[in-house]
């Protein structure tokens, strides 16, 4: 706001009241506040997760709902204040931009999950652990990666006048750099789902399974964190 508005960063009094004003000020507000809900829903959600039962609560599912409700709401208002808003047709710019994040946001948060879970779990239990969960983070993996090249196709399209637009705009230029980011976090996923995947679904998996997972999951995450 301060930038914007040509004023001190320490004029508060000026700043605060200028918040209320603008677009721009009043959507970083709600973004705000939507995830100071986000962290308390999430929050509640992991206190009432009871790990040992092979069934949640009513009060679990809830929780869960709740959190998953405020986290898709803190992903659309960035594309409401921003410029998904301001480009025809609006519609289907802010369910782009949405769509776009919401599959980043499954991709990035699961690599990390994976991460934590590698550091968190310890070693004896750490390969039965991975056993459980990287086939199914490889399946939603999958389907969220579909999702952000496809609509990050499509958002080129609508930005972008001319294919010549892609490498003359520094627009352009940012869309391929992180095209090639992904492309290069792509390459490390493949090794997960080739080499790492087939390895913790045998019999006895073997324990470098676990280390080459933590190697290419690590990697995967800087490229794509590069890319955001």
């Amino acid at each position: 706001t301060a930038q914007f508005s040509l004023r001190s960063f320490w004029d508060i009094g000026a700043l605060v009241p200028l918040m209320r004003r603008s677009a721009f000020g009043r959507g970083y507000l709600r973004f705000e506040a939507l995830l100071a809900l986000f962290a308390v829903a999430g929050g509640i959600a992991i206190w009432l997760d009871r790990g040992a039962q092979r069934v949640r609560s009513v009060a679990e599912l809830v929780s869960l709902a709740g959190a998953a409700g405020a986290a898709g709401a803190v992903l659309f208002l960035p594309g409401v204040a921003g410029h998904a808003a301001q480009t025809d047709p609006r519609a289907l710019s802010l369910a782009l931009d949405w769509l776009h994040l919401a599959s980043a946001a499954l991709w990035v948060g699961g690599l990390l999950g994976l991460l934590v879970l590698w550091r968190s779990v310890p070693a004896v239990r750490r390969t039965a652990a991975l056993v459980v969960c990287v086939p199914r983070f490889s399946n939603v993996a999958f389907v969220s990666v579909a999702v952000l090249l496809g609509t990050g196709v499509i958002a080129s399209i609508v930005h972008l006048p001319t294919l010549g637009t892609l490498w003359s705009t520094s627009y352009g230029k940012m869309i391929l750099v992180k095209a090639g980011l992904l492309l290069a976090a792509l390459v490390l996923a493949a090794g997960n789902v080739l080499r790492v995947r087939p390895s913790l679904l045998q019999a006895s998996p073997p324990p470098s399974a676990a280390i080459l997972l933590r190697r290419l999951v690590g990697g995967e995450t800087l490229l794509v964190a590069g890319a955001v």
